[in-house]
């Protein structure tokens, strides 16, 4: 677990239309019961046309998603499985997502 870890929905009535979440909490906060995360959705099950700077595409396990930030929500760190992937490589990206929907830039 950690920041930027991606986890698998445990809630079966949600995971088909979100069926990943990226763990967006820093790590020194740890100790909280709770993660913040993001919901990511099939790219081809949006079913609208995403600001970019709101959700961007992202690829995990050769399976194209879209982040949806302005869908953060919280889950209890208990809840969260171990995770499938790391996006490291896409913090910017996750990053700027997330200042575009507290800070409009």
């Amino acid at each position: 677990m950690g920041q930027f870890s991606v986890h698998r929905n445990p809630d079966p009535a949600t995971q088909e239309r979100f069926p990943l979440f990226v763990d967006v909490q820093d790590d020194l906060l740890s100790y909280l019961a709770t993660r913040v995360v993001i919901p990511l959705t099939p790219q081809d099950r949006r079913g609208y046309d995403a600001i970019l700077a709101l959700a961007p595409p992202l690829t995990i396990d050769g399976r194209n998603y879209v982040l949806l930030a302005p869908q953060l929500t919280h889950l209890k760190a208990s809840q969260l499985g171990p995770a499938v992937a790391r996006l490291t490589a896409e913090r910017r990206d996750v990053l700027a997502a997330v200042e575009m929907l507290f800070r409009g830039l």
